[in-house]
């Protein structure tokens, strides 16, 4: 008769999802947040990840569903919060729910989800990068705002999303 293995088994999985864990927060340090800072620094770069990339991003994740986000306008808040939360959370960025209603959502990180931690050199990388977020959720119908930043001085980043 052959011996039950399942708790042996359910561990490595376990053990499998915290490296991926790890392994997508060193991507998003290292990798995505050096490329972000990278394309940010030049004025050229800087306008393309700004303006068609972003809309370009925004519209794959929004109206065509990347990643298994839901396509198109949405009449709930929530909807948009929780579509705007698929694909950081699949990318593993630590971003915690602080408070939700029907007129506001708000997420805060308590560090960089893409490792930046030089204001001089990283805030204009990250408010740069962040034009992805803002038409994404523009797509969906929500306004997605930064209303506390690390990079500032701020404990959080705080990200509020409203109706538009």
């Amino acid at each position: 008769m052959a011996r039950d293995r399942t708790e042996e088994l359910r561990e490595r999985l376990d053990r499998l999802d915290d490296l991926y864990e790890q392994l997508w927060r060193e991507f998003n340090h290292q990798k995505f947040g050096k490329m972000l800072r990278k394309m940010a620094s030049r004025t050229s770069t800087k306008w393309f990840l700004e303006k068609p990339l972003a809309k370009l991003i925004g519209y794959f994740i929004a109206e065509r569903g990347l990643l298994g986000t839901e396509k198109g306008k949405k009449n709930d808040l929530i909807d948009i919060a929780y579509n705007w939360q698929k694909v950081p959370r699949f990318m593993r960025m630590p971003i915690e729910l602080l408070e939700a209603s029907d007129e506001k959502v708000v997420f805060i990180a308590r560090e960089c989800v893409v490792g930046f931690d030089n204001p001089d050199r990283d805030l204009q990388a990250c408010r740069s990068s962040l034009c992805i977020d803002i038409e994404t959720v523009r797509r969906w119908g929500g306004k997605l705002e930064v209303t506390d930043n690390i990079l500032e001085g701020c404990e959080v980043c705080k990200f509020e999303i409203t109706k538009l």
